[in-house]
């Protein structure tokens, strides 16, 4: 660990021991400690007063916290990003199949107990006379060693559905293989409709959780072979998809966001974009509404429909330059100009459209709206169109620096060609 994450958790400790209760941390970052991969997002469990611990640590540490009393956790903001994640310990029970949990106050063992599989019910204690010793009551490190995704009871399934998608998600992200027992459970359940009774509001954190993956594709598939996927997409066959463009998708992610790290996008809308390419209008708002998808996300998917429109005019204009892209192009999400350049075969086209991408933030006009007024333009819609068009032709360089843009307003009001008082 980074040497200032550790000294954090040592202080945490320290701050366990001075309460007089027992702090831990457990969950992913346990498991990927164990398994080194890179993890800085640390979950606390007290045994004790979880709010208490967490103030004290922000105290100590000069960070922030925010505390949701209702359910006794805490979040601490500190320096250099790192965030920490305070509970108390406590126990859930179901009062029926696909229930929201129902939460008690309890110890580590049962808090571990709740968990989804024995890779997730990890615990390393942080009290200083026993720092570092690895808690592990269900076999969640021989696991981990085996390579399998367990559950840790036969009702787990049955209580939690959505505990199937998360399953084949942290079977594919490890390249794990899900416990044959634990494969019927699911089975099972699947078998008895309980992902049927599940809301499409938690199907579809599930399912954006796996589209966010580093590659979610052979997860998709995965949920078809066990017989997930016609809860999710009936309307969609995977089978029906072109697997090559299905297989660029996450290479394309990847370019996207080693080229563009200030314009992060939502991996899982892209995913999205090109699964209800093979379905529809009709199916696709049909699909939109069971979900309930937020506004942007809806803008993004419908943006999707425009684009072949767009490809053609992009791959028949032999000449077509960065600033006709730009009105092609503009207004679109980020997401759509990666599902763009998915479907662009061209290779020459998708470099000018690559190196439009690089250049259309970079040519920002140096006049805003207060110069057009000084110069007597009349305000209103045409305010927009102006500084547009300003725009492509800064992206063609036919205009560079505030000078030339104003000579061109100067020459458009010459000519005409915007109202003037």
């Amino acid at each position: 660990l980074p040497s200032e994450l550790f000294n954090m958790l040592a202080n945490a400790g320290q701050i366990a021991d001075e309460l007089g209760c027992k702090a831990y941390c457990v969950g992913g970052f346990v498991r990927d400690l164990i398994m080194k991969v890179k993890n800085f997002d640390v979950d606390l469990v007290v045994e004790g007063d979880g709010i208490a611990l967490a103030r004290a640590l922000g105290e100590n540490l000069g960070g922030k916290v925010r505390v949701h009393e209702r359910f006794r956790t805490a979040v601490v903001s500190l320096a250099g990003g790192y965030k920490i994640d305070v509970a108390t310990a406590r126990t859930e029970f179901y009062e029926f199949p696909a229930a929201l949990p129902m939460v008690e106050r309890s110890s580590v063992k049962e808090d571990m107990y709740r968990r989804d599989f024995t890779i997730n019910a990890l615990a390393l204690q942080l009290n200083a006379d026993n720092f570092g010793a690895l808690i592990d009551y269900f076999g969640g490190r021989r696991d981990i060693e085996n390579r399998y995704i367990r559950i840790l009871y036969n009702l787990s399934f049955i209580e939690d559905p959505t505990r199937i998608l998360r399953a084949i998600r942290f079977e594919q992200r490890y390249q794990f293989t899900i416990e044959p027992d634990t494969l019927r459970f699911a089975i099972d359940a699947i078998e008895r409709r309980l992902l049927g009774k599940l809301s499409y509001k938690r199907i579809l954190t599930e399912l954006i959780l796996i589209l966010n993956e580093a590659d979610p594709v052979p997860a998709l598939f995965r949920m078809r072979d066990i017989g997930v996927w016609k809860y999710i997409f009936p309307e969609i066959r995977l089978e029906r998809l072109d697997p090559d463009t299905l297989r660029r998708i996450p290479v394309l992610l990847s370019w996207w966001q080693s080229m563009f790290m200030d314009r992060p996008i939502k991996s899982w809308l892209v995913y999205l974009q090109f699964c209800f390419a093979a379905i529809s209008v009709e199916e696709e708002e049909t699909v939109v509404e069971r979900y309930g998808m937020e506004r942007t996300a809806r803008r993004v998917i419908a943006e999707a429909r425009e684009v072949a429109d767009i490809l053609r005019v992009i791959e028949n204009e032999s000449a077509i330059t960065p600033g006709r892209l730009d009105r092609l192009l503009k207004g679109f999400a980020d997401e759509t100009m990666c599902y763009l350049l998915l479907n662009l075969h061209d290779v020459d086209k998708w470099l000018l459209v690559e190196r439009y991408l690089e250049e259309r933030d970079q040519a920002r006009l140096e006049i805003n709206g207060r110069d057009l007024k000084a110069l007597g333009i009349i305000p209103g819609p045409q305010y927009k169109e102006i500084m547009d068009e300003l725009h492509e032709l800064k992206l063609d360089g036919v205009i560079n620096g505030r000078r030339d843009e104003i000579d061109r307003l100067k020459m458009w009001i010459e000519e005409g060609r915007v109202v003037t008082q």
